[in-house]
């Protein structure tokens, strides 16, 4: 509990509306997350990220996916290894999370729940467009 109202308070600070703070907080969340279960989690996020401010809703929301995203990995994929690669082209930040777990049929989930490769792992792609005004998120 005490962590679920860290992570809230995290979401509304307003200190933490830049995505080099969001990209930082999500390497050191995904670190802990794993911290204790046997997979071992290699975090990459570029040196320099724009001061673009993302708000506290899409911060929380964002947060929530990563979180099922690794709930989901730990659960479920019997994997050793996860990586959360985070990347900045000018236009987008796009956080990459891959297991080397058991995958799954896509023929028995919906396609846009990852990419999925039977017995080769995971890939869960979140693409945060930076070119937009705030606003529109």
């Amino acid at each position: 509990m005490l962590h679920s109202l860290d992570e809230i308070v995290w979401a509304v600070n307003p200190q933490n509306d830049t995505v080099e703070h969001v990209a930082s907080y999500l390497g050191h969340y995904a670190q802990e997350y794993f911290q204790e279960t046997g997979i071992e989690c290699k975090v990459d996020i570029p040196e320099r990220l724009p001061p673009y401010t993302l708000s506290s809703q899409l911060r929380h929301h964002l947060l929530l996916a990563v979180h099922e995203a690794f709930t989901n990995a730990l659960k479920h994929s019997h994997a050793s290894q996860i990586s959360v690669c985070m990347i900045y082209d000018g236009s987008a930040l796009e956080i990459v999370i891959s297991d080397n777990g058991n995958g799954f049929d896509p023929s028995v989930l919906h396609p846009a729940a990852g990419e999925p490769r039977v017995g080769r792992g995971v890939t869960v792609r979140f693409v945060l467009p930076l070119n937009q005004p705030v606003e529109k998120w």
